[in-house]
């Protein structure tokens, strides 16, 4: 009968083990545990063995929101307010901009202008925004700010411990079964709880990367992206010729993914004060 669902086990079925192995194993890619190489430049000598020495290095590098929190950590003497105000572009002191955007203003004004916009370049507020945002990275009073306040190393591992916490079922079960590393005899091993995995577990980790990435984003590199899943801003069920399921668990779908987007729309990158607890 037209518009029924199209009863097929063997379609259901790939599309759930599909799913679950692709998600499983995206998982487990954001939160795989190692160093992320450092490109070399290549060695215009015929040094054959040292190139590929490098080669296998940056083969081996891991490259995963993890990975990236302890890459952070590795090298937090680096990331210093001084440093990051100058890799960003920005000056350190305010009051230099704060008489280019005068004199630009007074420039306008003579010139018969009434109404104007500054340059991006001559933005003084985002001087002061940052230094707030160091400010509570690097637990540093405004009073007490200095080029050397380094990025608090405990509130990255407070991140990156949320990250694995909230990933462990999935790498367990991605490493047994789903990953180059599975073998029968790994598979042979899997107890009941290995399978207990549910769309809640998922739901908590996909909202715990996007706010760490948030965090890193915004408060440590400043730029104020958000890695937050994509909404369909469309109806999705709405040419549906050939529904794969009936029309009242279409529905209790459609009703789901509503308020997932809601709950999604919600989300915020972490605040520095959520990370600031004992580990």
């Amino acid at each position: 009968m037209e518009g029924s669902p199209m009863a097929n086990g063997m379609l259901h079925g790939l599309i759930n083990d599909c799913f679950w192995d692709s998600t499983i194993a995206a998982v487990r890619r954001l939160a795989d545990v190692g160093l992320i190489a450092v490109p070399q430049p290549k060695d215009n000598k015929a040094d054959h063995k040292n190139n590929a020495v490098k080669k296998s290095n940056e083969d081996k590098s891991i490259t995963s929101l993890v990975a990236l929190i302890d890459d952070v950590i590795k090298n937090a003497k680096l990331a210093t307010r001084g440093n990051m105000m100058a890799a960003e572009g920005l000056p350190y002191h305010f009051d230099e901009r704060a008489a280019a955007r005068k004199k630009y203003k007074d420039e306008r004004i003579r010139s018969g202008e009434s109404r104007f916009f500054y340059p991006t370049e001559l933005d003084v507020d985002i001087i002061h925004q940052r230094h707030q945002q160091i400010d509570s990275v690097t637990r540093t009073s405004p009073d007490q700010r200095s080029p050397k306040d380094q990025l608090c190393v405990d509130t990255m591992k407070v991140l990156r411990n949320k990250m694995k916490n909230s990933a462990a079922n999935f790498k367990n079960f991605a490493n047994k079964y789903i990953a180059h590393a599975a073998t029968p005899s790994s598979r042979g091993l899997l107890q009941p709880s290995d399978f207990d995995i549910s769309l809640k577990a998922l739901d908590d980790f996909i909202e715990t990367a996007c706010r760490a990435y948030g965090y890193i984003s915004l408060y440590v590199l400043g730029t104020h992206e958000n890695a937050f899943p994509s909404l369909v801003a469309y109806g999705h069920l709405e040419y549906l010729e050939q529904p794969i399921a009936s029309l009242e668990v279409l529905r209790t779908l459609d009703t789901y993914w509503k308020d997932q987007a809601k709950k999604i729309d919600g989300w915020t990158a972490y605040s520095p004060a959520e990370l600031h607890h004992p580990l």
